[in-house]
């Protein structure tokens, strides 16, 4: 009978000891998950917060580039339209036109910020972001940005061409006996007014600005869109 009571008590003590095992190899489990995931959470708070101020300053850099281009853009549009008009250009029209800041025949170069959002991507950490629409918004916005921005980019290689045939038909019009440095370009200007040449540069000129515009505009849409949601409650 002793033999027997030892050997149950022997045995609860194994059994209690197994369970002890298992519970301990269970919450040694629990808090590994426990600290992966909330190690996750700080990872993608940071990306979501670096990704916020990437786009908080993307919308302000797309807002001058295009307050920019739409100013370089209007004296273009009123040199052609001068160009095209039987009435005589003025000095003062044309000093005007090469007063426009930040120069005359300038360009924007916005440089998009872009790197926590590929990063996000490319290291596989876009799957720490469980809201469907969020990851998806995400993804879609590196795409259009990177599609857009390489349109953008290679408008602007146009524009260097169709901006040096101005600046070459406005050499060619040049007068060096009656300019001074002051009124140079203005003089110049004023050489062009019936040359044909001159107007379909010019043309040119306008058209690819209007493109560049349009693609601005559209990452400025996206990016404000991007923005939205990532200051909504539930991105947070």
């Amino acid at each position: 009978m002793a033999t027997s009571r030892i050997s149950r008590q022997s045995l609860n003590w194994l059994l209690l000891e197994g369970v002890a095992i298992v519970l301990s190899i269970l919450l040694a489990f629990w808090i590994d998950a426990w600290w992966q995931d909330r190690s996750d959470q700080i990872r993608l708070t940071e990306y979501l917060s670096q990704v916020r101020a990437d786009t908080s300053d993307n919308q302000l850099r797309l807002m001058d580039a295009l307050h920019l281009e739409k100013g370089q853009l209007a004296v273009v549009q009123e040199i052609l339209a001068a160009l095209r008009s039987p009435a005589p250009m003025t000095l003062d029209s044309a000093k005007q036109w090469t007063q426009v800041e930040p120069g005359f025949l300038w360009y924007s170069d916005p440089r998009l910020l872009d790197g926590t959002i590929t990063a996000l991507i490319a290291t596989g950490d876009i799957n720490l972001v469980h809201d469907p629409r969020i990851k998806t918004s995400l993804i879609k916005y590196l795409g259009q940005l990177t599609a857009d921005m390489n349109e953008f980019d290679r408008g602007v290689d146009h524009y260097f061409i169709h901006r040096d045939e101005i600046l070459r038909v406005l050499e060619l019009a040049r007068d060096p006996g009656t300019e001074s440095a002051e009124d140079s370009v203005a003089n110049e200007l004023l050489s062009i007014k019936n040359d044909k040449t001159a107007a379909v540069a010019f043309r040119l000129l306008e058209r690819n600005m209007q493109s560049r515009i349009w693609y601005i505009e559209q990452m400025l849409a996206a990016t404000g869109e991007l923005s939205s949601q990532l200051n909504t409650p539930s991105a947070r």
